[in-house]
Formats: structure tokens, C-alpha cells, sequence
């Protein structure tokens, strides 16, 4: 998904997303979040760009159409873990079961340990063979219901090859109506490179839908900046709308840094019991983080 848009497409449309923040950033929260430049992924402070908009909207509709696997992916800081967030949020809401590995660095046996507790899986033992069976007993039962079931993983290009192809393996399981487990992967650019490779030439054919986030344009890092201001009661006036091109300059759009660089530099103006955030202030400020 290009991050290159024009103002009014960086605008968030008014979608039913059910994400609390997402049908308008000129819509504040009901209640001040002390902290919106929080490093904690809270879809309450979602700022929902055309791209990132697309993308959890995308990645709930392949979960609901049953297309199996899916690719969520960007270099890091760009809002991966965030879209999950929201995406979970918006299965909580819709009553789908769901499954979320957010340490990927497991053996294969961690793996089916992980599905068990988070499926809340009764197997006689932890063997591969018994949480499998009780899986598919789970997940045809929930497609008789006419429910479906998702699992996602988190920085998906740290799991080893053997592990993928075990989830791989996990798309036999099926019915004529589609694919029983619907699996989302968020990685880094180069899990797209791995697919390519023999031993997973395989899985990377039944990826159905992809989607990458790129840095905000500098008109979406201003929109980025004021959602996240008004969450915080007088936080408009801390930090002057002249500073948010050179602070897209100095970020180069990434989201993560964005909210590192204006946290520390709302931080350090409370701090010193400044008016605002001034020009000096964020020099000072960028510097320290090396940007």
C-alpha cells in the first residue's frame, strides 16, 4: 500500500471499524489519556492514515472471508503491532476466537504449547499429534456454528523455517466453505524475501492478501501528531504546529519516532515548566535520540 496520498486522502473516511478514535481524529476521546505519546500500542490513540485504515479493514475482511493467509508488513516502528491491536479489538467485538503469538521466537514444540493455551485446548498430552486433533476438532465445530477462527503472529520473520511450516501445515485444515484457521502474519520486509526461498515456496503461494505500511506523508504526520494531542487535556498548545514539519524531517515519517521524539519532548518541557515546546527544546531533544 503506497504512504503516498493527498491531504484529503490521508483524512480518515467515516468506517465502521468499531476501533474507539478511528471514525474521526477531530473527534476527541471521551476522557484525556495522560500519556497519548505512550510507547504501549492502545487502539484508543489510533490514528487511522489511508494506508493503516486499509490495512486492519483488509486484514478483518480476509479473516471474514476465510482466505487463509495473510501478510501484514513494514520496516519496524511503522504501526504493525498497532493494526493488530485494532484488529483484535474488532474481533473481540465481532465474538471471533482468535490466537495471538506475540514471541516468535519459538521451537516447534513451544508452538503447539502456545495453540493449546490460547485455544484453551483439552489434550490428553503436548504432543504435536494431540493438539492437532484437538484443533481441528475446535475449528470444525466453530465452522459449524459458522464461526471462524484466526491466529496472528506477531514479527513473524523471526520464526524459524520449521515452525512456519508446521502453520503452513495448518491450512489443511479445511472445509469446502474455506479455510478453517485464518492465520496473519506481521513481519519486517524481509519475511516476504524468506517466502521465496524452497523450503517455503510452499506457504508463500497461499498468502492471499499483502499489505505493507510505509512512513506518513508529512501531511499525515501532522494529522498523526494532533490525534495524539488532543487526547491530552491543554496538550494542543505544547507543542506549536510550526515545529511538526521539521519533526517529519527529523522522524522521516515513522510512526514510532514520532511518538518517541514528541513524548520526550512534551516530557522535558513539563519538566522544565516551559510555555511550549520551542525550536531549541526539540534540537536538544532529537539529538539526544540521534536524529
Amino acid at each position: 500500500t503506497s504512504a503516498i496520498v493527498d491531504p484529503e486522502a490521508a483524512k480518515p473516511a467515516e468506517s465502521d471499524l468499531g476501533i474507539p478514535g478511528v471514525d474521526s481524529p477531530d473527534v476527541p476521546a471521551a476522557a484525556p489519556i495522560s500519556d497519548p505519546f505512550t510507547m504501549t500500542p492502545n487502539p484508543a490513540l489510533f490514528y487511522p492514515s489511508k494506508q493503516h485504515r486499509e490495512a486492519v479493514e483488509g486484514l478483518w475482511n480476509g479473516i471474514r472471508t476465510r482466505k487463509g493467509f495473510l501478510l501484514l508488513s513494514g520496516e519496524s516502528g511503522m504501526g504493525k503491532t498497532m493494526v493488530l491491536e485494532c484488529l483484535m479489538d474488532r474481533l473481540k467485538q465481532e465474538k471471533i476466537e482468535y490466537g495471538f503469538i506475540l514471541n516468535s521466537r519459538l521451537a516447534v514444540a513451544d508452538l503447539f504449547e502456545m495453540l493449546r493455551a490460547d485455544f484453551g485446548l483439552e489434550t490428553a498430552s503436548l504432543t504435536k499429534t494431540s493438539v492437532l486433533i484437538a484443533l481441528n476438532n475446535l475449528l470444525l465445530k466453530f465452522a459449524g456454528e459458522g464461526k471462524t477462527v484466526a491466529l496472528l503472529v506477531d514479527d513473524a520473520h523471526q520464526l524459524s523455517n520449521e515452525v512456519l511450516e508446521e502453520i503452513e501445515l495448518m491450512s489443511n485444515l479445511e472445509t469446502r466453505q474455506g479455510k478453517l484457521l485464518q492465520v496473519v502474519f506481521a513481519a519486517r520486509p524481509e519475511f516476504e524475501l524468506r517466502l521465496g526461498e524452497v523450503a517455503l515456496r510452499g506457504l508463500r503461494s497461499r498468502v492471499m492478501r499483502r499489505f505493507r505500511l510505509s512512513p506518513l506523508t508529512e501531511e499525515e504526520t501532522t494529522e498523526f501528531i494532533r490525534v495524539r494531542l488532543r487526547q491530552k487535556q491543554d496538550g494542543v498548545t505544547l507543542v506549536p504546529e510550526s515545529l511538526f514539519g521539521e519533526i517529519h524531517r527529523r522522524t522521516g515519517g515513522v510512526p514510532r519516532m514520532i511518538t518517541a521524539l514528541c513524548g520526550a519532548a512534551i516530557e522535558r518541557c513539563e519538566e522544565t515548566q516551559a510555555a511550549a515546546v520551542d525550536q531549541e527544546l526539540l534540537e536538544q531533544v532529537a539529538s539526544e535520540f540521534g536524529i
